[in-house]
């Protein structure tokens, strides 16, 4: 499976929420007991990880049941309230497995905090 580019933003004044859907050969694939991580940094050989976002923390949750969509993504707002503004880079691992995308996030200053 080709490493796909997933690009996000998120505001750092409201909690975070989006859902996926991750195919294999057109079909979603199965994502259930798999311990996916997700860790965002300034730069891919940077040793300082801005976010740990894994399946064993909530922040990844594996969506059963619903074909349209198997993964979701969500970030409570007083984590969101340490990230510094910025774009930084990321990408979402099948720990002890393979790369399934790999992008930028972005992370705006909200104004009213």
């Amino acid at each position: 499976m080709a490493v796909a580019t997933v690009n996000i933003a998120a505001r750092t004044n409201e909690p975070f929420h989006a859902e996926f859907l991750i195919r294999e050969d057109g079909v979603a694939m199965d994502l259930d007991g798999l311990d996916l991580r997700m860790h965002v940094r300034p730069a891919a050989a940077d040793g300082r990880k801005v976010l740990d976002l894994r399946t064993g923390n909530g922040m990844l949750v594996v969506l059963t049941g619903d074909p349209a969509r198997n993964l979701a993504l969500s970030i409570p707002l007083d984590v969101l309230r340490t990230v510094p503004a910025g774009t930084y880079v990321h990408d979402l691992k099948v720990w002890g497995g393979r790369v399934i995308w790999q992008g930028s996030f972005t992370f705006v200053a909200g104004v009213t905090r």
